[in-house]
């Protein structure tokens, strides 16, 4: 009897734990990098490259390609930023020059002025 609940309770464990792999759950808590909210309801920028290389993003699940959260690593860094989650070959992009403080999670906004800003959240 206590052989068999133990096995049980391992097998839901295991399932919880592949779910939340699965949905990036633990990965914020395995990274020190800091969370950019990008491209999402209110925000007019996507971050298409970080310091000249692709845009790392949180994985929820295997198929979903664009999730709007960006892992930055903390410092000077340069992003490159469009209008549009997947812009076109020679589409216009904007440099963007900021400082990224480990730990702290961010949300790009657009100033009065038209230009991207980082607000800490």
């Amino acid at each position: 009897m206590k052989r068999t609940a133990i096995v049980k309770g391992l097998v839901g464990i295991a399932a919880v734990a592949a779910v939340g792999f699965e949905l990036g759950l633990f990965q914020r808590v395995f990274d020190s990098r800091s969370l950019v909210e990008d491209g999402v309801l209110g925000s007019d920028y996507w971050i298409v490259e970080v310091d000249g290389k692709p845009t790392e993003r949180i994985q929820h699940g295997i198929v979903i390609s664009k999730v709007p959260l960006a892992l930055l690593e903390p410092g000077d860094r340069i992003l490159e930023l469009s209008d549009t989650p997947h812009p076109q070959e020679g589409a216009e992009t904007i440099q963007f020059h900021t400082t990224i403080k480990s730990g702290v999670d961010y949300r790009i906004d657009t100033s009065a002025d038209g230009s991207p800003k980082l607000i800490a959240k």
